[in-house]
């Protein structure tokens, strides 16, 4: 068998793992970039809307998005934060929702991140990761059988 056939069965035998290596190592780089967004521990507060100012918006498709100041109080010590680009209808002196790290009450969110997601981003993979390894390993098996075995016809 020429090189140039050994390359090429060696790339048809491969595809699945050209594919699923890279998406498996991409996920498992989300879901653990993920991970650093959780706020699934956040505590809940009322904060209250110290101004709304509309953004521009791309166009009419578009629902209308408010950067809103909020202020804030955490066991009796006042805080304030931006929730940019959020949607809905706020109104100044009007009452939000404010999600904020119990270890560090400036880190706020308007909406809490299921936890959920991350893990089983990089389950999902890990699990194409392995895949991928795998069928790269049997095409390596496969490769080398073809090379040991006699061409057809001769035997």
């Amino acid at each position: 068998m020429s090189a140039g056939n050994k390359i090429t069965g060696f790339l048809r035998n491969t595809e699945p793992a050209r594919l699923f290596v890279p998406v498996g190592i991409a996920l498992m780089i989300f879901g653990v970039i993920l991970l650093g967004f959780r706020t699934d521990k956040y505590a809940e507060t009322a904060g209250e809307i110290l101004s709304v100012t509309e953004c521009p918006t791309a166009g009419e498709d578009h629902a209308q998005e408010y950067d809103v100041k909020v202020k804030y109080q955490v066991d009796g010590k006042d805080y304030e934060t931006t929730f940019s680009n959020i949607t809905g209808s706020y109104k100044t002196g009007g009452s939000i929702k404010v999600y904020y790290d119990p270890d560090d009450p400036q880190k706020t969110t308007n909406s809490k991140l299921n936890g959920f997601i991350a893990p089983v981003m990089i389950g999902l993979g890990a699990a194409a990761l392995i895949f991928g390894i795998g069928k790269t390993a049997a095409s390596f098996r496969k490769s080398k059988e073809a090379d040991s075995s006699p061409p057809d016809g001769i035997g």
